[in-house]
């Protein structure tokens, strides 16, 4: 009798819920707008493939492995599955403005500025666009690179790192005249390739606001041009942190809710 009710379980759960619990979630998912069409599609793509290759894959696998692992193996990642569609994924950036979404009427490119990457996403009417957000290799250390060769072209001399950063952070330092118009002007170049890569993601400051977030941002506000009327610079790189824990505070009342 344990036999059979493991049976029962087992395929309940990996026919059941596994196969055919995915294809019902869809139209829910949609409606909820956690997919698009397109995604959508995928989805139902991907559990067809998965369907047909699965008992393909498991008659080579089960020559190497027996089909006891095979099974409790199965069962773990169909958990960890399940587990994944409660977890939310939010854009890089949004969860830095998620409390102020109010705030985000019309048209407004979220730019988020890190270390090693530039993100860019769109909120129209206070929601954002799932199908409109890039991520181009253009952070803050791209830009002390630049400015360590151009020093070294120009000086014949190495800068440290803390004296660029810096200039980056307050738009000044206790150095030579010389070597420091040397890092702002590489700064300032470097801030209108910023706008550059923007205006190829269809930015156009006088139809839509920008919105500047993260470590980079300060290389916005002391080096570039733009109308302060229409971007607003958020310095604070702690946040995302604080937007994550909004966001977490907000499940947590939903739940209670219930």
């Amino acid at each position: 009798m344990p036999r059979i009710i493991a049976c029962f379980l087992m395929t309940f759960v990996s026919n059941g819920l596994a196969r055919f619990g995915y294809v019902v979630l869809i139209p829910i998912l949609i409606l909820s707008g956690r997919l698009n069409q397109s995604e959508s599609y995928a989805l139902g793509i991907a559990v067809l493939v998965g369907y047909i290759f699965g008992s393909l894959f498991i008659n080579l696998v089960h020559r190497f492995i027996s089909l006891e692992f095979i099974a409790k193996f199965s069962l773990f990642i169909i958990a960890c599955s399940f587990l994944a569609c409660s977890v939310d994924v939010f854009p890089q950036g949004f969860a830095a403005v998620a409390d102020r979404l109010s705030d985000f009427r019309g048209v407004n490119m979220i730019c988020d500025i890190g270390n090693g990457t530039m993100n860019i996403m769109f909120i129209n009417d206070k929601k954002p666009v799932s199908g409109n957000m890039f991520t181009e290799k253009y952070g803050t250390h791209q830009c002390l690179l630049a400015v360590r060769e151009n020093v070294m072209r120009v000086h014949h001399t190495t800068v440290d790192e803390a004296i660029i950063n810096r200039v980056f952070r307050f738009g000044t330092a206790d150095i030579k005249e010389d070597y420091l118009k040397t890092i702002t002007d590489t700064a300032t170049d470097y801030v209108e390739g910023i706008f550059w890569r923007l205006r190829e993601h269809e930015y156009n400051p006088e139809l839509m606001r920008l919105y500047v977030l993260g470590g980079g941002s300060c290389l916005i506000r002391n080096f570039g041009v733009y109308d302060e009327s229409r971007v607003t610079i958020n310095d604070d790189i702690c946040a995302t942190a604080k937007g994550y824990e909004y966001l977490a505070e907000l499940n947590a009342r939903k739940g209670n809710s219930r």
